[in-house]
């Protein structure tokens, strides 16, 4: 059996990635301990990991010292694991050395990483983006946004050709549960002619209100430029934690799908260049553009 003050405190990747995403004096004092081997104190505990299950989202697992030998195999999986509370192991490495505040704190950060690293969000094109607009493919059919949206039913799934068609341009980001259910979608544009080559976050829609910021952390960490108000027709977006208000446009291949989707941003079309955009454009003639935004398939065709 290992000594408390020789023993090693190993911690899985995962937890790892985690306390290196929450960077902040817990966080790190447990990272710089896995490095120079133990605790200032010493430690009776090691390998510690994370669970993957959001109902232990406030659990971290251990294996004791005392069960810490060369034939136990994996240390992760081993038998006699233990599992404790955050803020409970925070004390038990670092007796009386932060807050309940800074504490606090860290188990907020913590439990807000987990989700995060948890989630399941999923970047789809082509016919998938048809299929998870489908109302029978959601976790729940009565609440959030999601569910107010007009392109949910079955009769809009004839719509969608303008994203089904362009996989290179549109993706559909969504977000999955453990059963494979839909909480949320948001299309994603791809190559944006304006702002040039930039990828575009566009309305967000989520069954939980609260998941949305995991939409907008996904957009941050990526780099994308994101919708900065949830709502119908402002084309203000948000880059590097600046708001823009600026039209947005892409290019798409030069079809007249006949029947579309109601858009929130990109609502105006010209079917002979391709040109989608926040706004109509100045007038060519012989390129009639049209309004997206009806519930019906229908397009609107705009005045000079």
């Amino acid at each position: 059996m290992n000594e408390a003050n020789d023993l090693t405190i190993n911690i899985s990747d995962k937890l790892r990635k985690i306390l290196r995403s929450i960077n902040d004096p817990i966080s790190n004092a447990i990272l710089d301990n896995t490095i120079i081997g133990s605790t200032p104190g010493g430690s009776d505990i090691t390998y510690l990991d994370c669970f993957d299950n959001k109902d232990k989202n406030d659990k971290i697992s251990f294996l004791p010292a005392n069960k810490v030998g060369p034939d136990m195999g994996d240390p992760f999986s081993a038998k006699g694991r233990q599992e404790i509370s955050v803020g409970r192991i925070v004390n038990r490495l670092f007796p009386d050395k932060f807050t309940q505040p800074q504490i606090e704190k860290f188990v907020n950060d913590f439990k807000a990483e987990l989700k995060k690293a948890l989630v399941n969000l999923e970047l789809v094109k082509g016919e998938e983006i048809r299929y998870w607009y489908l109302e029978d493919h959601y976790a729940n059919k009565k609440q959030g946004d999601v569910n107010s949206s007009c392109m949910k039913g079955d009769k809009a799934q004839k719509f969608f050709d303008i994203y089904v068609k362009n996989p290179e341009k549109c993706n559909l980001l969504v977000l999955l549960n453990e059963d494979n259910k839909l909480m949320g979608r948001a299309l994603v544009w791809v190559g944006m002619r304006k702002p040039t080559g930039r990828v575009y976050m566009d309305r967000i829609y989520t069954i939980n209100d609260a998941d949305k910021k995991l939409y907008i952390d996904y957009a941050i960490d990526h780099k994308w430029l994101y919708k900065a108000q949830q709502v119908m027709h402002n084309a203000s977006y948000i880059d590097e934690g600046k708001t823009f208000f600026s039209s947005v446009s892409i290019q798409l291949d030069p079809v007249d799908h006949k029947l579309y989707p109601s858009l929130d941003t990109l609502s105006y079309y010209t079917p002979t260049t391709g040109r989608l955009a926040s706004n109509a454009g100045n007038y060519i003639p012989n390129h009639p553009r049209i309004q997206l935004n009806g519930v019906n398939g229908q397009p609107q065709k705009v005045d000079r």
